[in-house]
């Protein structure tokens, strides 16, 4: 994925559902996207929201539209969190996914967007979430380029490729 514009493309598109199965099979019979990847009960160490620790669990699963990943959360509490603004029913879109290699250089460009949650995934690669509904409608996520999350992106954009439509939605383990 090459880099565009100030921070990047935008490689992630995500919504907050509440019913992950309905999203994928709607998302798959009429954009075609999948096949979907569902990782349950994914709690992300040193989670933090608004400068606090939060324990936080969430379902979430990720395939391919094109050149862009999308990913479908449902959290599982609804306790005040970086997702409650979103959590009304249905499918609500929450934010757009960008890869950087320099988290700290991405946030330092976003024109000191408040800065929601900083957190890293299970293998230890930062991301952040900053507010940029303001500007562009919607919260903006900053993933490190790391190794876990770039064999997850092409490993989703490799079953897309020689996907037949059958099967959209597949449990993932991160295990």
């Amino acid at each position: 994925m090459q880099q565009t514009g100030i921070v990047g493309q935008i490689d992630q598109i995500c919504y907050v559902v509440d019913d992950i199965d309905a999203a994928v099979g709607l998302w798959a019979s009429r954009w075609g996207a999948g096949p979907f990847f569902l990782m349950k009960g994914v709690a992300f160490p040193e989670w933090t929201w608004l400068g606090q620790p939060q324990d936080l669990s969430v379902d979430l699963a990720i395939g391919q539209l094109g050149d862009v990943q999308i990913e479908f959360i449902r959290p599982h509490s609804d306790l005040p969190s970086v997702y409650s603004h979103a959590m009304t029913g249905g499918a609500v879109l929450h934010h757009y996914g960008v890869l950087v290699d320099d988290l700290a250089a991405a946030l330092a460009r976003m024109d000191n967007l408040p800065e929601l949650v900083t957190a890293k995934s299970g293998a230890g690669t930062a991301f952040a979430y900053v507010d940029g509904r303001e500007d562009f409608g919607v919260i903006l996520e900053m993933i490190t380029r790391g190794e876990d999350v770039v064999g997850i992106f092409d490993m989703v954009r490799q079953a897309a490729m020689d996907w037949d439509g059958t099967d959209p939605l597949r449990p993932l383990s991160l295990d």
